[in-house]
């Protein structure tokens, strides 16, 4: 009788903590966006939902290399006359594009009247695995992005302001394009520190940071030397080449510390005319923390973000404070 008593006792407590968290995942959910998105799962503690936005539609990729998947979101929800056209390049996650903050800024930039390309990487997401044989090199990565520059050029009508935005992994690899007339560059935390962390040994973060290539990139081993290689190659604080004709906006989270932003600092005066802009961000997803792995992402920061990126690719400029 005491046994049942006590597995009652608890069966009840874990419904009641159930519920808590649950209720307590929803207002986080309605605090960081009132309207209709903002997590990772889309089924958080306590059963609670929160759907992720789709795209209007998803495409092939053409061109030489691994086949790529990319996903359309059109200005406004629906076939409108665009503002501006964007490539959307995803950071080093194993959803690629699908991971809930690139749907969420590229839905926020597609309500701004902008056409956005949302694309994965070799070996992410929905595009096929990176071939065998090597290791994947930041010259690869870069021909993808260059594929994608292409593949947004036949979907954007003529004379919209175009430009390649880019997080994480995907603002390193936009910090290393060469310009292309018409084209604006926009990179949001880009590593920092790059080269004490992961390059130059004892690089105490390289076998951190290989995990998590290994981990994300489907194809090829990585051992230490192909990723120090690769991130070597994509280090911010060195200008591309050649330097970048057109204007580049850096987007840095303000909760950093003083090495990283000195790092951040470096990469854009290693570029003549880039913009720094540094705003709130809770991490560098710009998400806030829920509960376990239940991530929000606070409304106002993903709007702000979209509002600043919109802006710069289509005019040059942000209303933004730098």
């Amino acid at each position: 009788m005491r046994r049942r008593t006590r597995l009652a006792v608890l069966v009840a407590l874990g419904l009641v903590a159930a519920a808590l968290a649950g209720t307590l995942a929803l207002r986080q959910s309605r605090f960081g966006d009132r309207l209709r998105h903002g997590t990772l799962g889309e089924t958080g503690p306590g059963g609670v939902r929160v759907d992720r936005p789709l795209a209007d539609r998803a495409i092939a990729i053409p061109g030489d290399g691994p086949d790529l998947a990319a996903d359309v979101w059109l200005p406004g929800g629906a076939a409108g006359q665009a503002r501006a056209a964007i490539l959307l390049v995803h950071g080093n996650r194993g959803e690629g594009s699908a991971s809930p903050f690139y749907r969420l800024l590229a839905r926020r930039l597609a309500d701004r009247g902008a056409l956005v390309l949302s694309m994965n990487l070799r070996g992410y997401g929905a595009s096929a695995p990176a071939p065998a044989g090597r290791a994947v090199r930041a010259s690869d990565l870069l021909e993808d992005v260059e594929r994608g520059r292409a593949a947004l050029d036949e979907l954007a009508p003529a004379g919209v302001p175009r430009g390649t935005v880019g997080h994480s992994l995907g603002a390193n690899l936009v910090l290393r394009l060469p310009p292309r007339a018409g084209w604006r560059a926009v990179a949001i935390e880009p590593g920092a520190r790059l080269r004490e962390r992961v390059v130059v040994p004892p690089a105490p973060e390289l076998e951190t940071f290989a995990e998590k290539l290994r981990g994300n990139l489907r194809g090829p081993a990585h051992d230490l030397e192909a990723v120090r290689a690769l991130y070597r190659d994509l280090d911010p604080e060195i200008a591309a080449d050649p330097v970048a004709a057109s204007t580049v906006l850096l987007i840095q989270g303000r909760r950093i510390d003083p090495a990283a932003l000195a790092s951040i600092q470096a990469a854009a005066a290693a570029r003549p005319g880039c913009l720094l802009m540094l705003v709130d961000s809770a991490d560098h997803e710009f998400g806030a923390a829920g509960l376990g792995s239940w991530v929000v992402f606070p409304g106002r920061l993903v709007d702000r973000l979209a509002e600043a990126v919109g802006a710069f690719v289509a005019t040059g400029t942000t209303a933004i404070a730098t």
